[in-house]
């Protein structure tokens, strides 16, 4: 289960290294120094983890809410929350975060379709609504921008672990998140157990 930082091509690759360069003595500051272009996690990628949600597992379900997209299937949306990432070291001046979102699907023993997805955008933003009278709860039905992750399976027992990155302008430290699924109700084994989580990989700014 591989991370890919599509970033490294795009010029971030200089300074995470430099970056790491510098991190390499015990007791140092969670970010790399200031100057660089991506301040990096000094200590290891994907320790910040502010968003950690599941469904269909023996944990308390995180709370969504069942909207019916036009021409599509119902899917449980989380609406958005904010995520003040000021907490995790990320400076209320920084422009945005680099950021990982990870898909995870655990079929249970039943075949049917699961989906598990994930927006971001800047606090404010008007972009990437939901369906008609639910406009603060998207779904990946005929989305568009704002949607950084979705994953799906069909098959019981069928299991997925999926990573992608992105780049989320940020808003004094905060930014928005929601995500959503579709799956066999119930919980696992027979029913699907999802999740999803956000790490923090760094900032910019």
């Amino acid at each position: 289960m591989g991370r890919v930082v599509p970033l490294l091509a795009a010029g971030f690759g200089v300074a995470v290294a430099i970056a790491g360069l510098n991190a390499t003595a015990a007791g140092v500051s969670d970010w790399s120094a200031s100057g660089y272009g991506i301040h990096s996690d000094a200590r290891a990628p994907g320790r910040m983890v502010p968003i950690s949600l599941e469904a269909g597992t023996v944990h308390p379900e995180a709370p969504t809410q069942v909207v019916v997209p036009p021409g599509g299937p119902p899917t449980h949306a989380s609406g958005w929350i904010t995520v003040d990432l000021t907490a995790w070291g990320v400076p209320p001046t920084a422009k945005a975060a680099f950021l990982s979102f990870k898909g995870v699907i655990t079929k249970g023993s039943q075949d049917g379709t699961v989906v598990v997805y994930d927006f971001a955008r800047a606090p404010g933003s008007t972009c990437c609504q939901g369906p008609p009278g639910h406009e603060n709860y998207p779904t990946d039905w005929n989305a568009g921008p704002g949607l950084v992750l979705q994953v799906a399976k069909q098959l019981a027992r069928d299991t997925v672990r999926s990573w992608t990155t992105a780049i989320v302008p940020l808003v004094n430290g905060k930014f928005e998140f929601a995500w959503g699924y579709r799956r066999i109700e119930g919980d696992w084994p027979y029913g699907d157990a999802v999740g999803t989580e956000v790490h923090v990989l760094g900032w910019l700014g």
